[in-house]
Formats: structure tokens, sequence, C-alpha cells
């Protein structure tokens, strides 16, 4: 872990970055998938439409919505989020919030499944039809939650010891057992994109917060890198998918006050879902 530091101390000082500013480009439905990697996303994806790669601002969700939403008036905006750092989002900073990490939370899976994301953006775009909306999703973010990923043993109460496990080599994972369940989520996330796709009118863009170490060496350092990591500007981190799918009807998106804010979630829920997530 200590060459782990001073990599991410490395970069953090000495490496520029700059990502696009998601806020800033044309489209009505943004489709955030969580931890997607533009090369795996180009081997796996079937949808149609412009594909380019571009630099994310940040290498891990908090910092992505620290750098995309926080701190901005997006009243013309709707979030849909499955991903429990949407706490961290100042309430009124949107139009209105639909948190799914509470009581749609799959305790068995240990996340929020993918078509109930799916399922809330279409309730939220009929709702809304004079909005924005971004939905993200938590796939293909651990825990792993297809057939073979399922089948993969780890502390599922805590899905970060998945990487613990390969950095040390404790248990029997190995890193094509990562990628595999890796690509079986991602997969997985897009069978219910596709689906979500019909139902949504204007134009959307997939893309994700940040991408997936999977095992390959880092730098300066050159250790095996897993996970991901703020202030650590690797390919694998900051290349994510722009996928853009042209609707013939735009929406006329008309900025309003926001909603009330929802019942606020007790703190130590969400340190679970957190925990559940990976994150310590």
């Amino acid at each position: 872990m200590l060459s782990l530091r001073a990599n991410r101390c490395f970069h953090g000082e000495f490496v520029p970055h700059e990502g696009i500013d998601v806020m800033e480009r044309d489209w009505d439905n943004l489709l955030i998938l969580d931890a997607c990697r533009y090369d795996y996303f180009v081997d796996e994806n079937w949808l149609d439409g412009d594909l380019t790669r571009v630099t994310s601002p940040a290498t891990n969700s908090l910092s992505y919505l620290q750098e995309c939403f926080i701190g901005r008036e997006l009243h013309d905006t709707v979030y849909v989020t499955g991903n429990p750092y949407a706490e961290e989002v100042p309430p009124k900073t949107f139009h209105d919030v639909v948190p799914l990490y509470g009581d749609e939370w799959d305790e068995k899976g240990g996340t929020v499944r993918p078509e109930t994301v799916a399922a809330a953006t279409e309730q939220a775009a009929t709702d809304h039809p004079n909005k924005r909306l971004v939905a993200h999703f938590m796939q293909p973010h651990v825990p792993y939650i297809g057939r073979f990923g399922s089948s993969l043993e780890y502390n599922r109460a805590f899905a970060g010891d998945v990487w613990s496990d390969l950095r040390t080599r404790y248990g029997d994972l190995t890193d094509e057992d990562l990628r595999e369940a890796y690509r079986e989520n991602l997969r997985f996330v897009l069978e219910h994109v596709e689906q979500l796709l019909d139902e949504l009118d204007g134009k959307t863009v997939i893309t994700a917060d940040h991408g997936e170490l999977l095992g390959e060496r880092i730098w300066p350092i050159p250790i095996k890198g897993y996970d991901h990591y703020p202030h650590l500007y690797t390919d694998g981190l900051t290349e994510v998918p722009w996928l853009v799918l042209d609707d013939e009807t735009r929406r006329e998106i008309v900025a309003e006050e926001p909603q009330s804010a929802s019942e606020e979630r007790d703190a130590d829920v969400v340190a679970d879902r957190l925990e559940a997530l990976g994150y310590a």
C-alpha cells in the first residue's frame, strides 16, 4: 500500500489532468455507468451510436460528483442515482434527486441493480418531461452480480475484498476472474440500458464517471493496480466512453425551482452501502 500511496502522490503532484465538463455538453439524457473503462466498453458494447473516447474529470465517484455537480445550480436536471455518494451533493443542486440506495437497495447483491435504475429513470422521464435526466447506474462496479461473478469467492459484505485478495494473492481469485466478472457486469447493465433507450426521447449519451484498474501495472512504481482511487491519472481510470445516440425529437428543457428535498437517509445506512461497494 505504500507503493500505491507513493504513486497517487506522484500523479496528484506532477501529472496534469483536465477532463470534460459533462454538464456543458449537449444531451437530454446522460446515462452514467459506474467504473466503466473505455477499452472494455468498446469490446462489449453493441448499441449503435457515435462512440468517442473522452477523459473523465475524476478517477472515483466522489471526485466526479465534486467536479461535475457540487457547487453548481442544475435546476433543469433530475438526478436518478444508485450511488450513495450522492449524499454529498448539497440539497437544491438539482431540480430533483431520486436516490435509490435506500429502499431500493438489493441486500443480497450488495448494490442497486440496473433494472431498478432503469425503471426509476423511465418514471422520472414521465414525471419530468421538460428536464434533462442524469441516470447513475452502479455497474460494472463491484459487486459482481452476473452468473459467473456471483460464483466468485470473496466477502460480499465488503466488496473491496475482491481487490485486497488479488493484491495479496490470499484467495483463489485471478486477474482473469476479475476481468471476466467485470465484463459480465458491463454486459448486464448494457442490456438494461438498451431497454431503457426505447422509453426515452431526446438525445442520449452513455458515459462513465471513471474507469477501473484490473491488474495493469501503474507507474512510476510498477505495482499491479486494482480498484479506483482519487488522483491516480492512469488510462484505465481516466479514459471513458462517450456514446451519443441521437433522436429526432429533442425535449424542451426548462429550469425550475428545486422540488422539496427527500427524507434524509440514516448516516449509518449510507455508510453500510458504501462499505458494501468496497469503500472503507
